[in-house]
């Protein structure tokens, strides 16, 4: 089984490698657009879209030539009372 995580975080590479061996990191390129940032009201709702978005896009470029395959995708968002850090 392939696994891939869709990140070049250094802080996700050190994490996913406590848990697994032998991993391939294929950082996505997926848009993080204004339309899934509109569409979301809590932070966990926008880091659960983002991720999977992320995620996606790695899983439906190498699903083509692989087997059974697991692709992980993150993201993160500061959040203090009720201001999107993340945000210019």
């Amino acid at each position: 089984m392939k696994i891939i995580l869709a990140s070049n975080s250094p802080r996700r590479k050190d994490l996913l490698a406590t848990l697994v061996e032998g991993f391939e990191i294929i950082p996505s390129e997926a848009e993080e657009t204004s339309k899934i940032k509109e569409l979301v009201k809590e932070p966990f709702e926008l880091v659960e879209k983002l991720s999977i978005v992320k995620a996606k896009d790695i899983f439906d470029k190498e699903s083509v030539n692989e087997g059974d395959l697991i692709v992980i995708g993150g993201d993160t968002v500061v959040y203090l009372e009720r201001r999107n850090y993340g945000e210019a």
